[in-house]
């Protein structure tokens, strides 16, 4: 299930979220519109919508919640309202430059996390939600993609290509699988990636952190 930022809408950063409507993956695609600047009803909208879909399919199924800026602290707290209900519907959550506010509740949850920050990000930049990741006590893979910004455009232009999106779309789905699919084990340190035509350098530069280039 895909989760939007406080801006509402079901599109995602850089309308990442419709190509899971049009490409062949191993996830099949739900969308939430989220309704703006709310996150404690968009969740509990979101564990509805969850539970609807899990009685209809008759308890076969697991639930990915994905979620952007706000739909990050959103899709934290619908996790840990499905945990408290006892519903082992949450298979793995993957936040995009997550809102801080509400990751606290990682450290209750126990499943697979992916976090992805954007280098830039000008409203919750990567230091800011390191030790609200390190709570959580799951599997856990960590992003940071270079030269990019809250929106995961590329910092300084306002043209938004297919290209670009669809090579963001590529890495995201490619560390999905590793984490939620093959279950690969990984320290806890960012991985540094770069999209294809983002402004980066393609090379490797000191850091604070373990990092590798793709």
């Amino acid at each position: 299930m895909t989760i939007c930022g406080c801006s509402g809408g079901d599109a995602g950063p850089q309308s990442i979220y419709k190509l899971f409507n049009d490409q062949k993956t191993l996830y099949t695609h739900l969308p939430y519109s989220t309704v703006p600047d709310k996150v404690e009803e968009n969740a509990h909208n979101v564990v509805e919508v969850v539970n609807k879909q899990c009685d209809e399919s008759r308890g076969n199924m697991g639930v990915i919640l994905m979620g952007h800026s706000m739909g990050g602290a959103v899709a934290v707290m619908a996790a840990k309202i499905l945990q408290q209900e006892d519903r082992r519907l949450v298979h793995g959550i993957v936040l995009i430059n997550p809102q801080t506010e509400g990751l606290i509740h990682l450290q209750d949850i126990q499943v697979p996390l992916l976090t992805i920050n954007a280098e830039k990000d000008e409203y919750f930049p990567l230091w800011q939600c390191e030790s609200l990741y390190s709570r959580h006590k799951g599997l856990q893979h960590r992003l940071l993609i270079e030269g990019l910004g809250h929106d995961l455009e590329r910092v300084g232009s306002s043209i938004q290509s297919v290209a670009h999106t669809q090579a963001l779309f590529d890495v995201i789905v490619r560390e999905m699988d590793d984490i939620f699919i093959h279950r690969r084990q990984r320290g806890k340190e960012s991985k540094l990636v770069s999209i294809p035509g983002s402004g980066s350098t393609g090379t490797s530069r000191p850091t604070n952190r373990q990092c590798t280039i793709l």
